[in-house]
């Protein structure tokens, strides 16, 4: 049995400010690719973990009815779940009115997974949403029949290791025991190379949109995933094969002034998450670049700091 993982497409209103191309016609391109990657493939069904639009208020129609044609012309199952871009606050209460639900109710082939659903007789997808109550740890899962390959769509923050200004919301694949085969996750726009823990494997090819100018170098990806029970999994990496230089589609001047707030404010709550002993914020500051690659633009925001300080 063989499936297509993507996330995170934030199809959306407007342009993002640091995209120079049609963001709506690129995201549009690369679904219908993800389609036709899955027909190629000859895959049973598709899985998206959540953030499909990038507005729970979205209005462009022309663009969600793109989308449904897309859906409309490859006869193939797509499971998704929600993220927090998808539902307004966050609530199930607003699913109805989210354009989501709009999609779900208009595709018959896109299939929106609020609890759990069975593929077929020996494959159950059960989903973790975005929203609230239930972000920053696992509900108990202990109902889970083992005897099935279980796969778990997650739309929160999950990766390897802790990431800079994520902190606390960060759930660790090395910290959790859940009796899943393989989740499939999303949220986390870097993604992170597939790996397994004690019996369950986790994967999240990264989001298929480069929104920010973080992702310049970011290659949009899908997984292409064979399953069987007892056996880990075969996974393939497919690149998008017309994803455009970052260079071309971010603008290219980044003004010292918004390096010093993204890049500043990313070690200076890496310092405050050390909780150490109080020391002098230079000593700090020098423990944290020995192991740590810091932009060499911040490091000079930094050295002036330090500067001004010790002429003061």
């Amino acid at each position: 049995m063989k499936f297509l993982h993507y996330t995170d497409p934030h199809l959306s209103n407007v342009n993002p400010k640091k995209r120079a191309d049609n963001y709506a016609e690129t995201c549009l391109n690369k679904l219908e690719w993800v389609y036709e990657t899955a027909e190629d493939e000859n895959c049973d069904f598709i899985i998206c973990s959540g953030d499909v639009f990038n507005e729970p208020t979205f209005y462009r129609y022309d663009l969600l009815h793109r989308f449904q044609y897309i859906l409309s012309r490859h006869n193939i199952l797509t499971f998704c779940n929600a993220g927090e871009h998808d539902l307004v606050g966050h609530s199930f209460e607003n699913f109805e009115k989210s354009p989501l639900f709009y999609l779900c109710e208009k595709s018959k082939n896109f299939v929106f997974v609020k609890d759990s659903t069975n593929y077929n007789p020996w494959i159950v997808l059960t989903s973790k949403h975005k929203t609230i109550g239930i972000e920053g740890s696992f509900p108990d899962y202990s109902h889970i029949d083992k005897s099935k390959y279980n796969i778990l769509i997650c739309h929160d923050l999950v990766g390897e290791k802790k990431i800079l200004g994520k902190g606390s919301r960060m759930l660790l694949t090395s910290e959790h025991k859940i009796p899943f085969d393989l989740v499939c996750c999303g949220d986390l726009h870097d993604g992170f190379e597939p790996h397994k823990t004690d019996n369950t494997w986790w994967v999240n090819p990264g989001s298929l949109l480069r929104r920010t100018s973080r992702d310049i170098n970011r290659k949009p990806k899908v997984y292409v995933i064979d399953i069987n029970k007892g056996s880990d999994p075969i996974i393939k990496t497919v690149y998008y094969p017309e994803a455009s230089k970052g260079s071309d589609i971010f603008t290219k001047v980044v003004k010292k002034e918004e390096v010093s707030r993204s890049g500043v404010s990313d070690v200076v709550k890496a310092l405050d998450a050390k909780k150490v002993e109080i020391k002098k914020f230079e000593t700090l500051y020098d423990e944290y670049i020995l192991v740590h690659p810091v932009d060499p633009r911040v490091m000079s925001i930094f050295n002036d700091l330090l500067n001004k300080t010790k002429e003061t």
